[in-house]
């Protein structure tokens, strides 16, 4: 058997008013839950509710001029209210409020940079053909 290697292209995601070229996407969530033990010995779920999803957008961000624009931009959000809706790959995020960010100037035409944004909100399709057009409710 031959494992056939496939690669794409970073995918631009827009996220605060900027372009990531996203090389490495992360989700993770969970929920937390309380026990409490019955009379026969066993134990009951009594409380449960999910926490906010965490996702993280990981590549390069490009400007031509001033590349490190981005981080002054990123950390006056971060300091913000704001909250902002997130394309990927056909998945929607909205709601989202950027909870970190990380950048690294590797003295070239780009930034390293890596953003995580939270959500409470369940996650929607977004038809590719979408276009620019806002997925905010």
């Amino acid at each position: 058997m031959i494992t056939e290697f496939n690669s794409r292209e970073a995918v631009p995601v827009e996220i605060a008013g900027f372009t990531l070229y996203c090389e490495k996407f992360t989700a993770s969530a969970s929920r937390s839950v309380s026990e409490k033990p019955t009379v026969s010995g066993e134990n009951t779920v009594t409380e449960s509710f999910p926490h906010a999803a965490r996702l993280t957008f990981t590549g390069r961000i490009y400007s031509e001029t001033d590349p490190l624009s981005f981080v002054m931009r990123i950390n006056n959000c971060l300091h913000s209210d704001a909250v902002y809706s997130v394309v990927y790959r056909g998945l929607g995020f909205i709601n989202c409020t950027i909870q970190e960010y990380s950048a690294e100037d590797c003295g070239e035409d780009f930034i390293r940079a890596s953003v995580t944004v939270i959500t409470s909100e369940t996650f929607i399709p977004v038809p590719e053909n979408m276009g620019g057009a806002s997925i905010d409710g």
